[in-house]
This record gives structure tokens, C-alpha cells and sequence, in this order.
């Protein structure tokens, strides 16, 4: 679950975070695979797609491990911005100038 704000902070959002794209390298650190649905965290959806991301995390341990937390990030929450890589992967969500923005604001080249 802590990767979620972890990806917001470099402005993206995993568009299908669940158990089918999390796996396990050989010290049970998690691996995260499948990025072709990645948003901006600029996206007019954002918020909509990171609260899905955590219910399906949610929902994942609930029914597999009859496990469930009160805990978890909400999209209000996460804004601390690191650097562009939504705007250098050009995500869904980002305009052409906010892209150049972020890229200036960051010390990117475009």
C-alpha cells in the first residue's frame, strides 16, 4: 500500500494495481509490473483511480487473508511531488505546456 503515494509523489498513478501486477522478487520485496494504463496524478481522474488502486489492495487481503485495515492513503493525502515522470513518460493526463512545466520546474529537459 505504500507504494502507491511513492508512485503519486513522482506524479503517477498505476492505472491497475492488483494482485495480478504485484509480484515477489527473491527477497519478498514487491515488484511492480504492468504500466501501459499509467495516469498523471494531473489526471481529471486521478483521485478516482488511486482510490481504486487502494480498494483493490484492500479488498485483496480481505478476501484472501480475512484481513482488513483501516489504514489506508487517500489521494488527498499523498501530494509530495519528488519530480516529473509523468510529464517524461507523457502519462494520460498530461497536456503538451504542463508537461514542458513540470519538466522546467523539476530541472528536466524536455
Amino acid at each position: 500500500m505504500n507504494l502507491l503515494p511513492k508512485f503519486a509523489g513522482h506524479g503517477v498513478i498505476h492505472g491497475d494495481f492488483n494482485d495480478f501486477n504485484i509480484m515477489l522478487d527473491d527477497d519478498d520485496n514487491p515488484v511492480i509490473i504492468y504500466f501501459p494504463q499509467m495516469v498523471s496524478t494531473a489526471h481529471t481522474e486521478a483521485n478516482m483511480f488511486f482510490e481504486r488502486n487502494v480498494n483493490y489492495v484492500k479488498e485483496f487481503f480481505k478476501r484472501w487473508f480475512e484481513y482488513e485495515s483501516a489504514l489506508a492513503p487517500a489521494f488527498d493525502d499523498i501530494y509530495n511531488r519528488v519530480d516529473a515522470l509523468d510529464a517524461e513518460v507523457a502519462a494520460s493526463g498530461v497536456i503538451k505546456q504542463m508537461g514542458k512545466d513540470l519538466c522546467l520546474e523539476y530541472g528536466m529537459d524536455e
